[in-house]
């Protein structure tokens, strides 16, 4: 019964994953446990969320920051970018990532069905996100121009940006964009996920609330 569980009980579920030394992963099952416990708690079935203090029980997951650059060096890798030898289909991939602000994956497996173009947005489904909501990004003239670019290369295609080699209903690999960093001389500097952490930085040092900025 849900109102004989007590703090005790999580923690000790919660044990065997601690000693995988999967931290993160019991951080975000402590956060499952209250939504459930909170839920049960509104809809009258206990007085108190038992599991309110759980995570206290366990060592915080050391978090490992990726590489990017500063906002002020993003000049520096466009440059870079500008006169390396790369395949326009690679090419709008990058920006389209950069424009974006989305991850490495979520971009790479962009489809044409989640495009509207007459409203210039894109709406990533629920099941693509890793929050698993949807995520609804509108799209800059930059973001429109690669379109524009990619649909002769691809619109007959599911994908935005499809793999250039067999299988060709799949789309590119998501460290596509990884590699390219590294070929232009960013090794150790910049990974393709850190173009978020640049974004990130540059809308904290304008005013923005980051907290509105995240995926609904």
């Amino acid at each position: 019964m849900i109102t004989e569980v007590k703090a005790r009980d999580f923690i000790s579920a919660l044990e065997p994953v601690k000693a995988q030394g999967k931290l993160e992963s019991v951080k975000r099952l402590c956060q499952r446990i209250n939504e459930v416990m909170y839920y049960a708690m509104n809809i009258g079935l206990i007085e108190e969320n038992p599991a309110a203090k759980i995570s206290n029980a366990f060592a915080n997951p050391i978090v490992k920051n990726m590489p990017a650059l500063k906002p002020e060096e993003l000049p520096e890798l466009l440059k870079a970018l500008e006169t390396a030898n790369i395949e326009r289909q690679t090419r709008c991939l990058l920006f389209w990532q950069l424009l974006t602000i989305t991850r490495p994956t979520e971009a790479a497996e962009a489809k044409w069905s989640e495009i509207d173009l007459d409203n210039k947005l894109w709406t990533i489904p629920a099941d693509r996100m890793k929050m698993n909501r949807v995520h609804m990004i509108p799209l800059c003239q930059q973001a429109i121009e690669i379109l524009d670019t990619m649909k002769p290369i691809s619109g007959h295609r599911e994908h935005v940006f499809p793999s250039m080699k067999s299988p060709y209903n799949k789309p590119m690999n998501s460290q596509t964009v990884n590699a390219v960093i590294k070929r232009v001389g960013f090794a150790g500097r910049l990974v393709a996920h850190g173009f978020r952490s640049i974004a990130s930085t540059a809308l904290n040092e304008e005013g923005f609330d980051l907290m509105l900025l995240k995926p609904l």
